[in-house]
């Protein structure tokens, strides 16, 4: 359970081509119950999964492929400057041990065994990649490393270690968000490591001889009830890709999210007062929210500090 602002909002007048909304606001604070979340965890050669790829990139030997290798290196101390790259493959899907497409996706995090510490100021962070590569990627076949030029990777990162200076499991967090774009259909390509030290900070691999200190990620889910955010039934109902599905979905997904909904009547047909959950009678939203709509008859932008209402 948590409280949270209440922003409700009535959704009144719906027509075949436009969607017509009247907004109440009242501001409060209530109770909403999430739903018990599953955990999966992936780790290479653990129960059945066997899609880890993760490899180094070094500047002094930039035509050298290190995979396989034990340990995954990030340094900046020149010639020897190195980069990792590290992906986890087929974690989204119907499978026995995947993730769903489309869930609400509550924490992720990445833990590595830390094999040779750096200095405590060290800055060593995860970025997201924005293109494909292979475990036999080198120096050069990458662009003289990793660049974090929002094309190769991105320059804002994701994520950092908390510890750089102790050994042993080290738990990253801060991943949820690329997690959940990556559910919701952007391609996963990994992420890119890199340290701003000149001492360097190793981990075990996915090729590590003892599983039990290979990179492990683990996501913390409920399932979803809005895959993509894409309304794509008109009945009134608290699942199957409702209006009001998709609102509760949006309202359990922290941070902002869209909401698409195609033309059509949309009816609330679930009566009832005093929740403020969503559940029935009005649609009381509680967190921020884009709603787009495709309408032919009406174009207009409603917007306020926590929603959009976007027509056409």
């Amino acid at each position: 359970m948590k409280f949270v602002e209440r922003v409700e909002r009535c959704w009144l007048g719906c027509t075949p081509a436009s969607i017509a909304c009247v907004f109440t606001l009242v501001l409060l604070f209530f109770p909403i119950a999430f739903a018990e979340a599953a955990v999966e965890t992936y780790r290479e050669g653990v129960s059945g999964y066997s899609g880890t790829q993760d490899t180094f990139l070094e500047e002094e030997t930039p035509d050298t492929t290190r995979e396989p290798e034990s340990l995954v290196k990030v340094d900046k101390d020149p010639p020897q400057v190195q980069h990792s790259l590290i992906r986890f493959d087929n974690i989204f899907g119907s499978g026995a041990g995947q993730t769903p497409l489309g869930p609400i996706i509550h924490s992720a995090t990445l833990t590595v065994d830390v094999a040779n510490t750096s200095s405590a100021g060290a800055q060593i962070r995860l970025h997201h990649m924005l293109v494909t590569w292979p475990e036999t990627a080198t120096w050069n076949s990458m662009t003289n490393g990793i660049q974090r030029d929002d094309v190769e990777a991105m320059s804002a990162h994701d994520a950092q270690v908390a510890d750089p200076a102790s050994t042993g499991p080290e738990v990253i967090t801060g991943l949820t968000a690329v997690l959940r774009s990556w559910s919701d259909g952007a391609t996963n390509y990994g992420w890119a490591l890199v340290n701003n030290s000149a001492d360097g900070w190793d981990v075990d691999s996915s090729e590590n001889g003892s599983a039990a200190t290979r990179p492990l990620l683990t996501v913390n889910w409920t399932p979803g009830i809005c895959p993509g955010g894409n309304v794509t039934a008109t009945t009134d109902s608290i699942d199957s890709s409702s209006l009001r599905a998709c609102v509760i979905w949006s309202n359990a997904n922290s941070g902002t999210d869209t909401i698409t909904v195609p033309a059509g009547t949309y009816t609330l047909t679930l009566a009832g007062t005093g929740e403020h959950a969503a559940a029935t009678g009005d649609l009381d939203i509680t967190d921020d929210v884009v709603i787009t709509g495709n309408a032919t008859a009406l174009r207009r932008m409603h917007s306020w500090t926590s929603m959009a209402i976007r027509y056409g």
